[in-house]
């Protein structure tokens, strides 16, 4: 099959394998988010609004998959992936799998020590990083961190052999053990609940959850194991590719760099002492504030150091060290401005950190489902044509991708925003037990945050194509600049300002303003680099999707006001008894599901008549794959007849 990419506009061999490897990893992945809906929901339903459900919020989503799964992401897979390519095409398996052996045996000691840290100083994490907690909120978030714990070395392992299987290609166990960790997880919690949850649930409810967690990290695990039974021969422990007074060194500047935050905590310890008159006295919440700065400023200086020390040596390591080191400060200060959203989002009133989450869950689904799917599908492609020095065919393909991302995350963004009441209210006010400040508060949350869902998108792709060559300075810089911005205009708004009732407003509003500009700048510098569009099909395309958005959104709206007066929810809300909580979920349904329905429609009939050709190539794939279905099925008839 010839691989080179149609640069004239018809469907090209690397784009349907990207299609097909992204539909693989958007149909596990959909069993994963919704193992994740699920655990939320159970949650929800069980324990309702309150400090379960914000030490579950926050412990899960803030600590385990933020501050640690995912930034190990973010920093490992873009520099291991290109150097484990490359390692295999020069020299063969057995030098790469050494490269994957240290990097993995490397993980996993920090992930160990990472887990002894948060058991022991459980309390005093969540106290530093939600410092507006109460006790209540503070005592279940700490018991459900010292339960999840554990699960830090099954995701340190997950990571490297995500990037191991997605280097060969294989996209399918590593988007199926994320849906089987999720899936067990929420099976288990079921089952806890059913067998033990009328035990104090309260109480009981840390151990039930993060009991249930490890259960599906053993799950997740299993699935990656046999996902590499074929490489695992090449395992080899220790660490075959570093050398041990490399490690020493390393070990050392970690040991100063934590040196240097404990010395730093105590300083601000004696500041906050002072009487509050004293020129130098901070309050406890500037403190917290400012410990989070300092434990950048290390995480940065560390990786500065490690920079240094790793440019210019021709070892795998060393390289490998070289790539993270900027990818390691901006993922630091990605969550510094992640950390302080939720230290600000911990000045909310009590039980609304959890509706926040709840909001934030559904405003990160589509990019999460289908524009971070698709940037996992593209990046061993545009590796493959980086490094063959395919510029224009690699520009090409990063071009129609945005098109692409634009067609369909526009408008879905803004029939997003009209329906956010009604989808906070279809998806986790069951009973209608919300008050109506409540389903206010998360509509307008939902309304703001997902006006970020095109700018995510277009992130992983445009990150992906700065790391398939081989770029990590660049994107990282911008990061780390918004991120920055973000973060003190923040504290300034917030804490030193003091804005009162609009806190939230601007907590949220910050998320969308900090990615559209961020966004921007990397799409500028990018084209500098690779010729993205042809002369002449900017204008004509942004013309026809502002009128398909201004059509599609109109839909939406005029629908949902008509079946909101034809069908009001007062109508329907519901009382003890099955009959009337089927009634309200029915409405709750239709008020969602009809206009968005309208909506569809309307968006299929303008992109078909104001001839996208995306959306004719998106058809085509899909027509395409169902009729080979439809071939497949009538050729096994007479077989099985």
């Amino acid at each position: 099959m010839n691989d080179r990419a149609d640069t004239t506009g018809g469907p090209s061999p690397i784009g349907y394998r990207i299609a097909r490897g992204t539909a693989i990893i958007v149909f596990m992945w959909g069993f994963w988010k919704l193992g994740g809906f699920v655990m939320l929901q159970v949650v929800n339903a069980f324990y309702g609004k309150g400090p379960i459900l914000d030490a579950y919020t926050a412990v899960y989503r803030r600590v385990i998959y933020l501050l640690f799964y995912s930034s190990l992401l973010k920093v490992v897979q873009p520099a291991f992936m290109p150097l484990f390519a490359e390692l295999r095409h020069r020299r063969g398996d057995r030098a790469a799998w050494e490269f994957a052996s240290t990097v993995l045996n490397l993980l996993m000691a920090l992930a160990l020590g990472l887990c002894v840290a948060g058991f022991v100083f459980a309390r005093e994490i969540v106290a530093t990083l939600l410092p507006e907690f109460s006790a209540a909120q503070l005592d279940a978030s700490a018991a459900l961190l010292r339960w999840m714990a554990p699960g830090l070395l099954v995701a340190s392992f997950s990571i490297v052999a995500l990037a191991i299987l997605t280097s060969y290609k294989n996209f399918t166990y590593p988007a199926a053990a994320d849906a089987i960790q999720k899936l067990t997880w929420a099976a288990a919690l079921v089952l806890m609940l059913g067998l033990f949850g009328s035990i104090s649930a309260p109480r009981s409810a840390p151990t039930l959850v993060g009991g249930a967690f490890l259960v599906g990290c053993g799950a997740q695990s299993a699935v990656l194991l046999l996902g590499l039974r074929g490489h695992l021969k090449m395992y080899r422990p220790g660490f075959p590719a570093a050398a041990g007074t490399r490690l020493t060194v390393e070990v050392m500047w970690l040991a100063g760099a934590l040196a240097f935050c404990f010395c730093s905590a105590q300083f601000l310890d004696l500041l906050a002492s002072l009487p509050a008159s004293h020129a130098l006295h901070i309050g406890d919440r500037s403190r917290q504030f400012l410990l989070l700065t300092v434990v950048v400023v290390a995480a940065s200086g560390y990786a500065g150091s490690l920079w240094l020390r790793a440019r210019g040596r021709a070892s795998a390591m060393a390289r490998f060290a070289a790539m993270t080191a900027p990818l390691i400060v901006g993922v630091v200060f990605a969550r510094y401005r992640n950390l302080s959203e939720g230290f600000f989002q911990s000045y909310l009133e009590p039980g609304r950190f959890g509706l926040a989450e709840l909001a934030r869950s559904v405003a990160d689904l589509p990019t999460v489902l289908f524009g971070y799917a698709l940037s996992v599908a593209m990046i061993p492609f545009l590796c493959d044509l980086a490094a063959q020095q395919r510029r224009e065919e690699l520009g090409a393909l990063v071009g129609r991708t945005l098109r692409f991302m634009a067609l369909f995350f526009v408008p879905l963004t803004l029939v997003a925003l009209v329906l956010s009441e009604p989808v906070m209210r279809l998806l986790w006010d069951h009973r209608g037990t919300w008050s109506a400040s409540d389903l206010a508060f998360g509509g307008m949350a939902l309304g703001i945050l997902v006006l970020q869902i095109p700018w995510l998108a277009f992130e992983n792709v445009l990150m992906q194509s700065f790391f398939s060559l081989q770029d990590t300075v660049l994107p990282t810089a911008m990061g780390i600049i918004f991120s920055l911005l973000q973060a003190l205009g923040l504290y300034v708004l917030i804490e030193v300002l003091d804005l009162g009732g609009w806190t939230a407003v601007v907590l949220f509003a910050s998320v969308p303003i900090r990615v559209a500009l961020k966004n921007v700048c990397l799409l500028l510098f990018l084209r500098r680099r690779l010729r993205l569009q042809r002369r002449g099909e900017v204008v004509p395309f942004a013309w026809r999707l502002a009128v398909l958005c201004a059509v599609t959104a109109s839909a939406a709206w005029l629908s949902w006001v008509v079946t909101a007066r034809v069908v009001p929810i007062s109508c329907a809300l519901p009382v003890v008894g099955g009959r009337a909580i089927v009634l309200f979920a029915l409405v709750r349904c239709v008020h969602v599901f009809l206009p968005a329905a309208v909506a569809g429609v309307a968006f299929v009939a303008m992109a078909h008549g104001l001839g996208f050709e995306e959306f004719r190539l998106a058809a085509g794939w899909l027509s395409a794959r169902l009729g080979r279905s439809r071939t497949a099925s009538a050729g096994d008839g007479p077989a099985r007849g």
